[in-house]
């Protein structure tokens, strides 16, 4: 089987047949892939079929599928879905494909290329995303820091998603928030700030007395925002229950509050009201403010000989001499006099970090 390498899904030419014309009843849809019959979905995959019919079904890109031994299908879909749902929606009966060979890609490769894939979407739920992240961990037995490399994923970004956000299901309160609807327009109006919901799960763990308290207390108030909620944080963490609702007053008043820790064993473990199991490696921490930046006390580092000064993190992915690299914005090289700009690429597949010539990099994405 092949090493993984998402750039031979994008770059065709390992396809053993390119853009061929493939019997639409003939593919299997991957199981694995996000929901798509979400009314907002249905309703973007209505708006690609008229597009699609308005040009003749003309495809800028192939959809991608790979051979299988199948009683009903030739044909397992890889990329393209919303392509392939939108062609059955307009009753066509062929797609043009990429076709790649019987077990070109492993059961693990599926999946990693189709969460790549839907990570550069803009419009995955990030619940959605969470509970398909913790499920290939668990499926392929992947640890969180090596599932996040492999996916192009910044790690602390990653840890609130399949530590906290996933979690989001056992908390009646939290999934009220993130499913709420705007009922006069039908559409989500929920709130979305993964580090607003990862405090809340994390108070939720701790007390789903003090989650409601301090929901409720949000609600009455206008306060539901990020500023405020990791400031309760410690306050609902540290406030008996019947001091907490004088302190969140006292909070947001901007006054003095009791901040005198509960007593708790150190050996007792930290759980859900709602039984939710926190052992095995996603025990409960509470986490810093700061989690996910990097909190390498280091300002400089060496690469390539030259030195490099950490800065925030971005992330932009660019084409060089023929490879992609993430660029790594934490850290920068000096402009000296007569020599041109220079970049730290990361590769998206080995990771390796290499100095580029800014001048010889073209973007290939942006993501936020």
């Amino acid at each position: 089987m092949s090493e993984f390498s998402f750039e031979s899904l994008l770059d065709d030419s390992a396809a053993t047949e390119k853009n061929t014309r493939v019997r639409l009843s003939r593919i299997k849809p991957y199981v694995h892939n996000r929901d798509l019959t979400t009314p907002e979905q249905i309703k973007t995959i209505e708006e690609l079929s008229a597009q699609l019919s308005a040009t003749n079904w003309q495809l800028v890109q192939p959809i991608t599928v790979q051979k299988i031994n199948d009683p009903e299908f030739d044909f397992m879909l890889i990329a393209g879905e919303r392509r392939y749902r939108a062609f059955i929606l307009g009753e066509q009966e062929e797609i043009d494909a990429n076709v790649f060979e019987y077990e070109h890609f492993s059961e693990q490769q599926l999946r990693e290329l189709n969460l790549v894939e839907n990570q550069q979407r803009e419009d995955e739920d990030l619940f959605s995303k969470a509970v398909r992240y913790k499920q290939y961990m668990s499926d392929f037995n992947i640890r969180a820091n090596d599932a996040s490399k492999r996916l192009g994923i910044e790690s602390g970004m990653f840890s609130k998603l399949t530590n906290h956000i996933v979690d989001i299901k056992h908390f009646e309160l939290i999934k009220e928030l993130y499913f709420d609807k705007d009922k006069s327009q039908g559409k989500e109006k929920g709130v979305r700030d993964v580090i607003l919901l990862t405090a809340l799960v994390q108070i939720g763990k701790i007390s789903n007395k003090s989650l409601a308290t301090l929901i409720g207390f949000c609600k009455a108030n206008n306060c539901l925002n990020r500023t405020f909620v990791l400031s309760a944080k410690k306050i609902c963490t540290n406030s008996d229950d019947m001091d907490l609702e004088n302190n969140l007053l006292n909070l947001l008043s901007g006054e003095s509050y009791s901040d005198t820790p509960k007593k708790t064993s150190k050996n007792t473990k930290i759980s859900s009201d709602t039984g939710h199991d926190d052992t095995g490696s996603d025990d409960f921490t509470l986490e810093s403010e700061n989690d996910g930046i990097d909190k390498n006390p280091k300002n400089t580092s060496q690469i390539d000989g030259y030195e490099v000064t950490n800065k925030k993190i971005t992330q932009i992915c660019v084409d060089y001499e023929g490879e992609k690299y993430d660029i790594d914005l934490t850290q920068s090289i000096p402009t000296k006099e007569n020599e041109g700009d220079f970049l730290i690429g990361i590769h998206v597949i080995t990771k390796d970090k290499k100095v580029l010539q800014a001048e010889k990099c073209s973007i290939a994405f942006v993501s936020a």
